[in-house]
């Protein structure tokens, strides 16, 4: 499985459109960049900057290909963005690969790295007992992914790169920031739920029961390789589904906002009915996101269209 998985990654590389990425980052700028990956990362199945190449790795689920290709053309940005090339061999883009997930470069690195797949893999799929639950935290925890490996790239130091070498200033990643990123992110997605669980005015026991394990999946999936304390993360989430963020202050970034309304349809088609102050809600919610036109029809159509 390990020499599938690191056969995959090549070709993966190798096939990459890295022009387009180049071109994507000249464009949108390296921030606005790492935001779009986030969110195709958050869309399963999603597949973005392959040229149509590769679609699949052999062994892994459609969400977790989607998550690698973006975090590959993550990395390669952010290379370009700090040193202007993008044209480097995949022994070399390898090593900024291990670095951004806290894999000590190695003679073993590609090994390393895929073992750290396959437990990313153990943990994705321990959910798959609920459904919603995969769904649900999947997209999330798949954005906040993507953000807090593009902040600890943009964090390592890098020097003189040519083709076949490229020199790392300092491997050091600032894990409190990326922490905090992470708990930022985590909060606007509980307080969407909050929102879209009490759209009908109320909260009943079966819901409070899928938040709970949204939020511990939630907080597994995203705050597992970070050394922090997951009964005190645990807490303060459930406190911020208590006392939920406004809508008004959610979404700054350009691409969270279809996120989350594709999130809390989610949510809100999880009972098998759309009540009249839900449909409501989705509308105020789609109008406060500014989302509209073929976007909002494709994911009303893909989860509310068979509601009563």
């Amino acid at each position: 499985m390990e020499q599938l998985l690191i056969d995959s990654f090549e070709k993966l590389y190798n096939e990459m459109d890295k022009i387009k990425v180049k071109d994507q980052v000249d464009e949108k700028g390296i921030d606005g960049f790492i935001n779009s990956c986030a969110k195709i990362a958050a869309t399963v199945g999603a597949v973005s900057g392959l040229g149509g190449a590769l679609t699949s790795i052999v062994g892994l689920p459609a969400d977790l290909i989607n998550t690698i290709i973006q975090q590959f053309r993550v990395t390669l940005a952010v290379i370009y963005h700090k040193t202007g090339r993008y044209k480097i061999s995949f022994q070399e883009f390898i090593k900024i690969v291990g670095i951004s997930i806290g894999v000590e470069v190695g003679v073993s690195l590609l090994k390393n790295i895929a073992i750290k797949i396959i437990t990313t893999k153990a943990t994705q799929t321990a959910a798959k007992s609920i459904p919603l639950l995969g769904a649900v935290v999947g997209g999330g925890a798949n954005y906040m992914f993507i953000k807090s490996l593009g902040k600890a790239l943009l964090s390592t130091k890098i020097g003189s790169i040519t083709e076949n070498n490229i020199e790392i200033l300092s491997d050091r990643v600032d894990s409190d920031s990326i922490v905090s990123e992470k708990m930022l992110t985590c909060k606007t997605f509980v307080s969407m739920w909050s929102h879209a669980c009490m759209a009908d005015g109320e909260l009943q026991d079966e819901e409070k029961k899928l938040v709970n394990s949204l939020i511990e999946e939630m907080i597994s999936r995203t705050f597992a390789d970070n050394g922090v304390n997951i009964n005190e993360i645990n807490q303060e989430i459930q406190n911020m589904f208590d006392n939920p963020l406004s809508i008004k202050n959610i979404g700054d970034d350009q691409d969270l906002p279809l996120v989350l309304y594709e999130n809390v349809c989610q949510i809100v088609a999880a009972d098998g009915e759309l009540k009249e102050d839900e449909k409501e809600f989705l509308e105020d919610l789609s109008n406060e996101f500014q989302i509209g036109g073929m976007d909002k029809k494709k994911i009303e159509k893909k989860y509310l269209k068979n509601l009563n």
